[in-house]
Order: structure tokens, then C-alpha cells, then sequence
């Protein structure tokens, strides 16, 4: 198991003073990151071998959320290796100035290896110092399956150089901010629970188009500029 710390600064939260749902999302994942790094898979060293880490599933339970001045400590380890996947589980806990840690998150996430130029799944074994499991299981209360046939809303976002990342396409957390943003609410959204599904890269300079649902808790869809379908999540609210 890894663990890195955090701290909630004034820029990472909204008027409320609570933790951007994105920027969680990206402390937990950059906690990832560099789990694999010290482990000998991580992506600089990937990108060596013409190789890098994908996000392809994503989904988070949220207990409380993290406010201005919390101190973090987020754990993360491998579950298992199932197909051409790694399957990373994580908690975040607020670590008060005694000590106490209190649990305010868990997640789970499954990652996979492709190569640069062909954008293939690379096999793990292939791979010198791959991925081996750490630990146990995350229970995580199963989303219901959600209202489709509702009125959906669209709107539009062109992928601009802030929401790139070190793969040179959209990245995952901007991906959350995206929907948020596209839901017009100044008091911003925090799910209580939320599941993001990622099966097509995004890149620069592409208009993508963002619909979602307006009956009940949202279920979001983002298409390219081709009309192809390349992120899916659900939220469950109402704000925590």
C-alpha cells in the first residue's frame, strides 16, 4: 500500500469552502500515479518504452467532503490483474492536528497499459516491472441503474490546453469538471456517489458535446466531435 498526503487550500474549493469533486478526484488518482512510479511502472517510465497508463473506469464513494484547511491522507493498492486490466482500490481520510483520522471516501478504478502509437492494450507481462496485488477488496454500494429516457440537456466544450494532460488528451478529472460545469449550478455538485466509464480518448482543439439527464440524479454522455460516445457517468445527489 502507498500513501500521500494532501492539503485543502482555498484554490481547490468552491464558494462554500468544500473541496471540488474534480480536484478529488485528482488528488486520488495523482495518489495512483505515484504509487506506480515508486514501483517501477509509472508513466515516465512507460512513455521510455513507447507505453502509458489509461483510466478506463472510475467510480467513488463519498462519505464527507474534504473543506479548506482539511489534511489528507490518501492510501491506494492494487486489487488484482484481471484481463488486460489493473484494478487500484483507494480511502482518503481528514487527518486532524492529534492525530484522529476520520474515513470520508473510498474508490475503486480499473487502469490499463497501451501503446503510444498503435493505442493498443499492452499484455502486463510484457511489461519488466508490472503491476503485482496488494490488498483486498472495496465495497461500494451499487448505483441503480439509471433514468435514460428522461429530457436530456446538451451543451459544448472545446478541449483547450488547461485540460490536457501528459497523454496529450482530455484528462480524466477534467472530464468531471466538464459535466459539473455543464449542469449551470453556482453552488457547485457533490455526489455522493459517482461512476465514470472512459472508452475513447479526447484531444485537443475537439468540440465535444455534453448531454445529460434532468430527472433525478444525472447521468451524463460525452461524444467527440464525430458523434462517437467517449465518457458515460452517473452521480447520485443530492449534495453532501
Amino acid at each position: 500500500m502507498h500513501s500521500e498526503y494532501f492539503t485543502v487550500y482555498h484554490v481547490d474549493c468552491d464558494r462554500n469552502g468544500l473541496l471540488k469533486t474534480d480536484v478529488f478526484q485528482e488528488m486520488i488518482l495523482n495518489t495512483a500515479c505515484r504509487a506506480a512510479e515508486i514501483g517501477g511502472f509509472g508513466i515516465p517510465e512507460l512513455n521510455r518504452q513507447g507505453r502509458t497508463w489509461v483510466l478506463a473506469r472510475y467510480q467513488q464513494h463519498t462519505i464527507s467532503s474534504p473543506r479548506i484547511g482539511d489534511k489528507l491522507r490518501i492510501d491506494t493498492w492494487i486489487e488484482m490483474n484481471r484481463m488486460a486490466f489493473s484494478m487500484r482500490n483507494f480511502r482518503a481520510f481528514r487527518v486532524s492536528d492529534d492525530g484522529v483520522q476520520t474515513l470520508l471516501a473510498e474508490a475503486t478504478s480499473a487502469w490499463a497499459v497501451i501503446d503510444i502509437h498503435s493505442r493498443e492494450n499492452v499484455n502486463f507481462n510484457d511489461i519488466p516491472h508490472y503491476p503485482e496485488p496488494e490488498g483486498g477488496s472495496v465495497d461500494l454500494p451499487r448505483l441503480p441503474r439509471p433514468d435514460r429516457k428522461g429530457e436530456a440537456i446538451s451543451s459544448t466544450h472545446r478541449i483547450v490546453y488547461s485540460d490536457l494532460d501528459q497523454n496529450g488528451h482530455c484528462n480524466s478529472s477534467r472530464y468531471l469538471q466538464i459535466m459539473i460545469d455543464s449542469l449551470d449550478e453556482i453552488d457547485g455538485i457533490f455526489p455522493s456517489d459517482l461512476q465514470v466509464s472512459y472508452s475513447h480518448e479526447i484531444f485537443f482543439g475537439e468540440t465535444v458535446t455534453i448531454k445529460h439527464t434532468v430527472k433525478g440524479s444525472p447521468f451524463f454522455a460525452i461524444y467527440n466531435q464525430n458523434g462517437t460516445l467517449c465518457v458515460t457517468a452517473q452521480f447520485l445527489l443530492p449534495n453532501l
